[in-house]
């Protein structure tokens, strides 16, 4: 071989060996930077299937008593993780409608009112007939043995005798409370029991003469009379908040420049709330992996209630699966004209959260942060609409009650329910939904509230309580996704009468920048370096005439 050829086999090797090391670099840094980004996902999904594998085996092998003292260490740490997350439920709720309001004026706001309630009326709506159809064709109570409620020994603690009519009045009553500094702690909820008829004082007297008229029936001291009354339940009244932090938006608005002043401190508020989830989030995987092995530990008899309420499961993971995975996808995709699957991705974050810890409100700090930082939706839309999400757009909990009342209707009544029952059961399972409280097994109350109101027996809901615990974190996971569906859908169509430039920028995306700017910090900012380009620009001209002359 000559000297020549060898240069130029030579030159070819570098040639090829400098194109592909920077190709094999740039993938692996890819690589590093994807899972560096996603971090904390994929810790949460690890935590999940390693909780359900570690709990199926401890609660398989070893018969644990529910409550005991080895369920309560066990889960501890997820014990505190939900108490970290419950601690910001009020803050993020007041700071983000605040903000959010303050942010815009109010016809934007009034546009936004209506497109979120139309949203989630019509949603809620499709669930609970998607619900009776289902439960109908499949009719999972005609495949239930009758008698498999004996060995269920479950002890219910709530009114059985109240109806739909007591569940609205609690909806009103929360919505204006009478204590705003006790709304974060209490809300109102009517209570009913059974009392003794006082002894009448002529009763006493009843051997007097002048009472010897008087028959025993007219003493009879051992009648009960059903008492209706009011009680404080230790549940935060977010009705309440989110009612009180709306009104109290829409009046520094009005203020003018001294109501800016306090809603620019509320913002701050509102973004160190959220540079706080962004540390809480890092000890999810713990709380997610404690949550699940203590749930899961203490149901030893799961495989039996699965084998006799497995209709009843099918149906209601069936419409939970339909309407989130097919319904929802497809609404905003016509509407929104968006791809689901990155919707889905980017609040996978929250979705995971909503499944371990099944409460709406715990999960909300987390969904704001998915759609303004990885979804990037205007933050002036997500403040509006997932505080009000999380309190009244229950898609999951109407669809679950409506099938549960026919379930229980199809099992107890000698011939399945027609038209206008089933009609009566939609209506109230709605109704019941928007007041249920967003909070792990809420919908026990208001369950009970539809079953009253149809006139079907409550004993039976001891049945539905043995896999309610498990349906329960899937159908809040739906209730999350819906909030987000919707957050997507009002963001696409909003662009219309919003202003393009928001009021507050939006956070940045790795969260270390918690100090938003307003429009006019932003307009300052562009004058400047526009007034140091031309500096730059005259220099430059300067220096060259200089160089001409020298040349």
């Amino acid at each position: 071989m000559s000297a020549t050829s060898c240069k130029k086999a030579l030159r070819n090797y570098e040639t090829l060996t400098d194109s592909t090391a920077p190709s094999n670099v740039s993938k692996a840094k890819k690589l590093c930077n994807c899972l560096k980004t996603n971090a904390l996902l994929i810790a949460i999904l690890v935590a999940i299937f390693a909780g359900l594998l570690v709990g199926g085996l401890i609660g398989g092998l070893i018969k644990v008593e529910p409550n005991s003292l080895a369920v309560l260490l066990v889960s501890l740490p997820g014990e505190i993780f939900l108490n970290m997350l419950k601690m910001l439920i009020i803050p993020i709720i007041m700071f983000s409608l605040i903000s959010g309001i303050g942010s815009i004026d109010m016809k934007t706001s009034g546009s936004l009112g209506w497109r979120t309630v139309v949203y989630y009326l019509s949603t809620t709506i499709s669930a609970a007939i998607l619900g009776i159809i289902l439960v109908v064709s499949i009719q999972p109570g005609l495949k239930v043995d009758k008698n498999c409620e004996q060995n269920v020994a479950v002890e219910l603690n709530v009114c059985q005798n109240l109806t739909v009519a007591h569940s609205i009045a609690d909806l009103f009553r929360n919505l204006f409370p009478s204590n705003i500094f006790e709304a974060p702690v209490f809300q109102v909820r009517t209570t009913c029991k059974y009392v003794s008829r006082p002894v009448s004082c002529q009763c006493k007297l009843k051997n007097h003469s002048q009472f010897s008229n008087m028959t025993d029936e007219d003493c009879n001291s051992g009648d009960t009379v059903l008492q209706y009354g009011l009680e404080h339940v230790a549940t935060p009244n977010v009705l309440g908040i989110v009612v009180f932090s709306i009104t109290i938006a829409i009046v520094l608005v009005r203020m003018g420049e001294r109501g800016r002043r306090i809603l620019d401190v509320v913002s701050t508020l509102n973004d160190a709330v959220i540079t706080l989830i962004h540390v809480i989030m890092w000890y999810a995987p713990v709380g997610v992996f404690s949550l699940i092995v203590g749930q899961l530990m203490q149901r030893n008899d799961f495989a039996k209630i699965l084998e006799e309420l497995g209709y009843f499961v099918l149906t209601s993971f069936l419409g939970l699966g339909i309407h989130g995975l097919l319904v929802l996808p497809l609404i905003y995709l016509v509407v929104a004209r968006r791809n689901p699957l990155k919707l889905v991705y980017g609040c996978l974050e929250a979705l995971l959260t909503a499944f371990s810890t099944s409460s709406s409100t715990a999960t909300l700090p987390i969904t704001l942060r998915c759609l303004e930082e990885k979804m990037k939706f205007d933050n002036r839309v997500t403040r509006f609409m997932i505080p009000i999400g999380a309190t009244i757009n229950m898609d999951g909990t109407a669809l679950y009650e409506a099938i549960v009342a026919v379930f229980i209707a199809q099992l107890r009544l000698p011939t399945p329910p027609d038209f206008g029952q089933l009609l009566l059961i939609m209506i109230t399972s709605i109704l019941a939904a928007v007041g249920a409280a967003p909070i792990p097994q809420a919908g026990l109350v208001t369950l009970l509230v539809v079953l009253t109101t149809v006139g079907l027996p409550t004993d039976d809901i001891a049945l539905i309580l043995l896999v309610d615990w498990l349906i329960d974190r899937f159908r809040t996971v739906l209730n999350v996704f819906g909030d987000c569906v919707g957050c997507g859908i009002v963001d696409r169509w909003s662009h219309k009468f919003l202003p393009e430039e928001p009021l507050y920028a939006p956070l940045a995306p790795n969260g270390n920048d918690t100090q938003r700017q307003s429009i006019e910090a932003s307009d300052d900012t562009a004058a400047t370096n526009e007034h140091e380009m031309n500096d730059e620009e005259f220099y430059l001209k300067d220096e060259m005439k200089t160089n001409n002359t020298q040349f």
